[in-house]
This record gives C-alpha cells, sequence and structure tokens, in this order.
C-alpha cells in the first residue's frame, strides 16, 4: 500500500493522490464510519489511488486530486466550503441515514449546505441515495453507491473455540457489537433479553454516551456481560461472532452496521433493525424488527433462536462485500470526475 505524507514534495507521479478527513474529534471513540473511512484509505491504493489522512499541521492541499471528506456532523460545512473556493474535487460521504421521519427532528440547512458545495456524494445502499436526492433536492448524478464492506480477516475461517475457551460460563449468549449509545439501543435489547433467562447478552464496544451506558449496565444486572472495546481484528473479536447463538444489531438506524456484516461473514445468524438499509444488504437471509416497537425485538429474537441458521448468509456476504469489491465503483467515480473536471 502506497500512503502518502503530506510532509513531503516527493510523491508518487503514477497515481492520482486522494485525502481523506472527517470531523476534529470523530477517532475519539471509533464507531462504523471511522473504521470505513481507515478501510478507504487502506484498500484505494489497490485500486490506482495514492491515499493519505488529511494533516491540519501540515494540509499541503495543492499536493491532492481530490478530497474526500466523511460526516455531515454539525461544524463539516467551513472545510468543505474551503476545499469547494480551492477548486480541489470534493467527495463527500454523509454516513447518516435520512428519511421523512428523521426529517422532522434535525435541522437539515447544514447538511443540504455541505452536500451542494461537494462535487459527488458517496452514500452506504441505493436506499440512501433515493433519500438523500428527493429530500434535499439534489441532483442523482450528484450520487455515487459504495456499498459497506468487510475486512480479509473476516473472510478467514472462524475459530469458535478461542471465545469459548477464554469464556466457559458463556455456554449460551447472544451477542451485540457496537458503541454504546442511545441510537445503538441496546438499552431496548437488554429489556427485550429478560425473556430468555437461559440467555446472557454480551456486549462489546466502546462507550460513546457513559451516562447511557450506566442505564444498561443497570437494567442488564447479572444477565448482562460487557467486555469493552476488542480491535476488529483480534481473533476474539470474531471468535465471539462465530460462537454466539445469535448476533443482534437493534439500532435506530444501520446503514448496515459494519458490525453486523462482519458477524454474518463470521456466521452468526442475525436480528437487525429495519429501519435504514439494512434490507438492501441481507435481503431475506436474516430476521428483521421495528426499533420503536419493544415487543417486536423480543419477537424477532424469538423467531430467530427457533429457526435452522441460514447457510446461505456467510458466503453471500463474503463474496459481495470485499472491500476491494465495493470500493470499485468509488475508484470508478474518482476517475470519471478527474476525467470530466480536465480542462
Amino acid at each position: 500500500m502506497e500512503f502518502i505524507s503530506t510532509r513531503t514534495n516527493e510523491l508518487p507521479s503514477n497515481k492520482h493522490r486522494v485525502v481523506y478527513n472527517t470531523y476534529p474529534v470523530a477517532f475519539d471513540v471509533v464507531g462504523g464510519g471511522e473504521v470505513q473511512l481507515l478501510s478507504y484509505l487502506r484498500e484505494i491504493p489497490q485500486l490506482g489511488f495514492n491515499s493519505a489522512l488529511f494533516d491540519p499541521w501540515h494540509p499541503c492541499l495543492e499536493l491532492f486530486d481530490i478530497v474526500h471528506f466523511f460526516s455531515a456532523m454539525p461544524g463539516s460545512l467551513p472545510f468543505c466550503e474551503y476545499i469547494s473556493q480551492k477548486k480541489i474535487p470534493l467527495f463527500v460521504s454523509p454516513n447518516m441515514w435520512l428519511d421523512d421521519a428523521i426529517v422532522e427532528s434535525i435541522n437539515l440547512e447544514p447538511i443540504k449546505a455541505q452536500l451542494d458545495v461537494a462535487d459527488q456524494i458517496i452514500c452506504n445502499s441505493q436506499m440512501e441515495l433515493d433519500n438523500f436526492s428527493r429530500i434535499l433536492h439534489l441532483p442523482r448524478e450528484k450520487f455515487t453507491t459504495v456499498y459497506c464492506g468487510i475486512d480479509d480477516v473476516f473472510l478467514l475461517p472462524p475459530d469458535l473455540s478461542i471465545f469459548r475457551k477464554k469464556n466457559k460460563s458463556l455456554s449460551k449468549f447472544v451477542l451485540n457489537v457496537g458503541t454504546v449509545e442511545r441510537r445503538k439501543n441496546q438499552l431496548n435489547l437488554i429489556r427485550a433479553m429478560k425473556a430468555f433467562p437461559d440467555y446472557t447478552l454480551v456486549l462489546i464496544g466502546n462507550m460513546r454516551d457513559l451516562t447511557y451506558a450506566e442505564e444498561c449496565f443497570s437494567e442488564g444486572g447479572s444477565q448482562l456481560v460487557y467486555l469493552g472495546p476488542l480491535l476488529r481484528d483480534e481473533p476474539l473479536l470474531r471468535s465471539a461472532m462465530a460462537a454466539c447463538d445469535l448476533f443482534v444489531g437493534p439500532g435506530l438506524m444501520e446503514t448496515p452496521g459494519g458490525a453486523n456484516l462482519e458477524a454474518a461473514a463470521q456466521g452468526a445468524p442475525l436480528v437487525v433493525t429495519e429501519a435504514g438499509s439494512t434490507r438492501e444488504y441481507f435481503r431475506d437471509m436474516v430476521v428483521y424488527f421495528n426499533p420503536t416497537d419493544e415487543k417486536s425485538l423480543e419477537e424477532a429474537i424469538a423467531t430467530a433462536l427457533r429457526k435452522k441458521k441460514n447457510d446461505n448468509l456467510r458466503p453471500y456476504i463474503c463474496k459481495n462485500f470485499q472491500w476491494r469489491r465495493v470500493l470499485r465503483p468509488l475508484a470508478d467515480s474518482y476517475t470519471q470526475f478527474l476525467k470530466a473536471s480536465m480542462p
């Protein structure tokens, strides 16, 4: 992999150069969007582009052919406007779910302003693209769909024994991996699990919202085991996904949730929220539920625990969602835009 240092002028000249940036505190608690950004950074050189992380202390923007910004968080607009004023092609990945229900609860103006100055907008699904284009009145030709992917390490055969040897008391368990915060909806999962007292609920991930985490731990009691965060390439994480009786992605919305994809690639049966673009990824191979209906999650867990495991899910995910495969449309979009913008 060829990574550019923005502190030197000695850069390879045989490839175009892409620099990635996001809002300042994004990596304080790493979530799916940050993992996605780093995956782009790591994998896009295999598809013909040099890549670098933006360094605000040494911007060196004149060295780059494309700036790719992740997130539509408040405060992102000034950087994107600056890049636009510099006449550097700007790609933006909003990394958020937008639908008619959400529109009523958020301020769309800064999001619309940020996406107006973008040259290309990268969405994680066709559903996401459709919603952004319709709700924000943006031309469809300004968008490209680039699906989320899984790292190559998740293509390896799963090893259940690593987790089972380390956690011998967890003979029957349901697993959730994700940052502990309200939009990930772990509290409702904890409440739904009370209907299944023979199963332990295992949570893995960073705590983004400490107050919410305390609510979860208090409600979960002895049925809940929190293992903290694990690195994505850590064998124990993959083994937990392979060993669980059920993996649940209870988020209030997902596009589609990187951990959901990874767990599916490790052979775990899935229950996932129907809010977001999950159906576009998992089709009819998982059990869905309505995240605004507490009873719906309980019923989905019961259904999934009764059902025979779908043996088609793992090969389908491993074949179709490798990063190098899903990033080809992004590389094509970079190339086409650069060709079109040449004098």
